[in-house]
């Protein structure tokens, strides 16, 4: 499918370049804060006041993104003369993620955020209700739009409306997860 296939060019694109692409992405979220928290009140009916999640999406980003280096690199394990062993962590492919409806913005920095810095595509994340005002404010930004189609498939639920299904999936995780 065209998530397997942006899956195994994505995992080939370097820590730099990623960082380098999501940069973008979510400079480009921040961008949106008002409109973003406007869409999150009118959608979850949370006060205005308190819609506002793009300064923990950073910090959650720039956490993710300063560990990935450390995360990705070989672990040296002892070794006899002559011989090198060690352990090389590897991007699963493409990452089933679903998330809850209650933090649509914040919740994007580990369940789609960090598995792209890992090397990962996402797809399946809930876009029904939950992401809707992302959906809609980053469809539009047509500088995103090449990116956004290369590594992130959007499906409703777990029924497949796009380009990947659940059964494409190698990893998952949800809102109450934890990147491992």
């Amino acid at each position: 499918t065209a998530a397997c296939e942006a899956a195994a060019d994505w995992r080939n694109t370097s820590i730099d370049d990623r960082i380098e692409a999501l940069d973008g992405f979510v400079d480009a979220l921040i961008a949106e804060a008002d409109d973003l928290a406007r869409l999150t009140a009118w959608q979850i009916g949370r006060p205005l006041s308190k819609s506002d999640e793009t300064g923990d999406l950073r910090y959650l980003y720039d956490y993710y993104k300063s560990s990935v280096k450390q995360a990705a690199a070989d672990i040296e394990l002892p070794a006899g003369d002559g011989e090198r062993r060690f352990v090389r962590r590897e991007p699963y492919g493409v990452n089933l993620s679903i998330c809850a409806w209650n933090y649509p913005v914040v919740m994007m920095s580990s369940l789609v955020l960090a598995p792209l810095l890992a090397g990962n595509v996402v797809a399946g994340w809930q876009m029904a209700r939950a992401l809707l005002a992302v959906d809609r404010k980053l469809r539009i930004n047509a500088e995103n739009r090449e990116l956004l189609d290369r590594i992130f498939n959007q499906t409703s639920a777990l029924t497949a409306t796009g380009k990947a299904t659940a059964a494409d999936a190698r990893a998952s995780c949800s809102s109450g997860d934890v990147i491992r």
